[in-house]
């Protein structure tokens, strides 16, 4: 049974804004970048197990939860949301830390690779929100088509982006089961998913050439996830002739896997340290 690591919240002010921010154990770095609902809080078990060996820095996104809501708050591409963690590693001077992003937080990835290579010594993705290479016909406008009727059906966007999350996780009970501080603050965010995120920060495509600078890569896909979301990351993975695993998950495997996916970041970290 994994032990409840100590955790130190800090509210740091990078790009004009103040993130929360959480730090657990020592050593080297691993950066844990939170998909479209912003909260860091579904990593817990992940940071939890990881922090044993290294020092584990996680974030609210932009906007989100615990993080800064500006008035004026616009949309949010992979390229804001990357200078946002990377400089948030520089101020806690965290450099070069191993990043692992899922869906939107893999464009995240991606993009520090891309942008700030400087920051990261190797990068892992899982299921990144890669729309613009999804099959034809399964790219932005189908999604946006499936977040509208979910809207319609929930009432709102903050309960369709709740409503939304369980049907991406292979265990929805394990879902249920984060604290009801979590399930609290993701209530509130879906308006700023729906608004800012979705159609923004999931557009960045990645040329062979870009993904060939970056430091090393691998992605992941779940065996359970839907399939056009999988070929999309598979398509990206092959322009970088990158390693593909297959995680026995959906799409987010912090939640339903979390021991499986703490080895998998283990083992990729430490293959480049």
């Amino acid at each position: 049974m994994n032990e409840k690591s100590q955790v130190r919240s800090v509210m740091q002010k990078v790009n004009g804004l103040d993130f929360y921010c959480e730090l657990r154990g020592k050593g080297a770095t691993i950066a844990l970048i939170p998909s479209g609902e912003g909260d860091c809080g579904s990593f817990d078990k992940v940071a939890d197990i990881l922090a044993n060996e290294f020092t584990v820095f996680t974030l609210d996104m932009r906007g989100m939860s615990r993080s800064e809501r500006p008035a004026n708050l616009g949309p949010m591409t992979a390229e804001d949301l990357a200078s946002d963690v990377a400089e948030l590693i520089k101020a806690f001077d965290l450099a070069p830390a191993s990043v692992y992003g899922c869906s939107s937080g893999g464009q995240c990835a991606l993009s520090i690779g891309a942008d700030y290579p400087e920051v990261c010594r190797n990068i892992m993705v899982h299921e990144a929100a890669l729309q613009n290479d999804t099959p034809p016909g399964a790219g932005t406008e189908f999604f946006k088509r499936l977040v509208n009727r979910l809207i319609e059906i929930a009432g709102s966007k903050n309960a369709a982006m709740v409503a939304q999350r369980p049907n991406n996780i292979q265990d929805p009970q394990a879902f249920a089961a984060l604290s009801p501080e979590y399930h609290e603050r993701i209530s509130k965010n879906g308006e700023v998913w729906v608004d800012f995120v979705l159609g923004y920060a999931d557009q960045r495509t990645y040329s062979a050439k870009e993904l060939a600078n970056m430091p090393p890569l691998v992605f992941s896909v779940g065996l359970f996830s839907m399939a056009w979301l999988v070929e999309a990351n598979l398509q990206t993975a092959r322009r970088a002739n990158a390693e593909i695993v297959w995680l026995p998950c959906k799409h987010f495997p912090q939640v339903s896997i979390p021991d499986l996916l703490a080895e998998h970041i283990r083992k990729y970290t430490k293959r480049y340290l």
